[in-house]
């Protein structure tokens, strides 16, 4: 009868072992789910920040053409005032 007992708390050890183990298991798939989440969060965000620049780039482009027509008109005229 000592065997069986001495069996049977082995057989509970490895139980809550497995349990302990299950309980580890679960939690690092929720901490892998918040870092995933958080992983998109930071994409989402650098892909809004790379909109904001090209759109940035984009009105300087055209300030700097409009610059240079400008700048052309001027360089005109001044030279029409010479002649």
């Amino acid at each position: 009868m000592s065997e069986v007992n001495v069996e049977i708390g082995s057989l509970a050890e490895k139980n809550q072992s497995i349990s302990d183990s299950s309980t580890q298991i679960a939690t690092a798939a929720e901490e892998q789910g918040v870092v995933a989440d958080n992983i998109a969060q930071s994409v989402e965000e650098i892909r809004h920040q790379s909109d904001s620049i090209c759109e940035m780039i984009s009105k300087s482009n055209s300030n700097v053409d409009q610059l240079r027509k400008q700048s052309d008109t001027m360089e005109g005229l001044l030279t029409g005032l010479k002649a």
